[in-house]
């Protein structure tokens, strides 16, 4: 299995982005197919790519790690729903790489992913 990159457009015209798990680029325009997703582009992520938190290109801290998985599971057994809480620790981090993680891994849930899989 094979993670890829894409940028599609739902039914209303609007670019959503995220990322999916298949074993070939086939597969993965398939899967997009069935969200009633049509890729725009659809690309292969290296390994190294693959971790948000921790890739080499954008290490957050694992401190700071710890600290916001804490905060989205208080906001999320405060009953806050999933994107806002992504939201809301998006806007208040400190650090700016775990912002920008933070707003990827929104745009893929919203885009139908998974919260594991955003977080991949």
């Amino acid at each position: 299995m094979a993670t890829f990159s894409y940028r599609a457009r739902n039914a209303t015209g609007e670019v959503v982005r995220g990322t999916l798990v298949a074993d070939t680029t086939a597969a993965a325009a398939r899967l997009l197919a069935e969200r009633s997703l049509m890729p725009v582009e659809l690309d292969q992520v290296e390994a190294a790519q693959k971790s948000l938190l921790t890739g080499k290109a954008r290490r957050v801290k694992l401190a700071k790690v710890g600290m916001m998985y804490e905060q989205l599971a208080d906001l999320l057994g405060a009953g806050v729903p999933l994107l806002r809480a992504l939201t809301v620790l998006s806007s208040q981090s400190s650090s700016p790489a775990l912002t920008r993680v933070l707003r990827e891994v929104y745009e893929s849930v919203s885009g139908g992913d998974s919260l594991a899989d955003a977080m991949a």
